[in-house]
C-alpha cells in the first residue's frame, strides 16, 4: 500500500479516524518478509502438518507417515479471525 501511495500515514492524513488492518504471512520484516504465503505455506514451513497425536479427534497426523494437511485451512482463517476480531475491538475503542 506505500508502494501505491496510500499507506497508513497517507490514509491517516485525509481520515485521522481510519483504522487499517494488515496481514503478512512472514511478517513486514526479515528475509522472508517479501514472500508470499497462503496456508499450504504456513501449514508445512511451522510444523504443523507433522504434529502427532494420541487423540482419537486429531486429525493433524498420524505416527509413521508422511506429513497430513490439515483440511480446515488454519493458515488461512485463523488469521483473517483474529483480524477482524482486532478490527472490530478497534471500531469499539474508537
Amino acid at each position: 500500500m506505500v508502494r501505491l501511495g496510500i499507506g497508513y500515514e497517507t490514509l491517516k492524513e485525509i481520515n485521522p479516524k481510519i483504522i487499517l488492518a494488515s496481514l503478512s504471512g512472514f511478517g513486514q520484516t526479515g528475509h522472508y518478509a517479501k514472500r508470499r504465503s497462503f496456508d499450504l505455506i504456513a501449514q508445512a514451513m511451522s510444523g504443523y502438518m507433522t504434529t502427532t497425536s494420541q487423540s482419537v479427534t486429531a486429525t493433524t497426523g498420524i505416527k509413521n507417515i508422511p506429513p497430513v494437511l490439515v483440511t480446515d485451512a488454519p493458515g488461512d482463517t485463523y488469521p483473517g479471525t483474529i483480524a477482524a476480531l482486532i478490527i472490530l475491538a478497534a471500531l469499539y475503542n474508537r
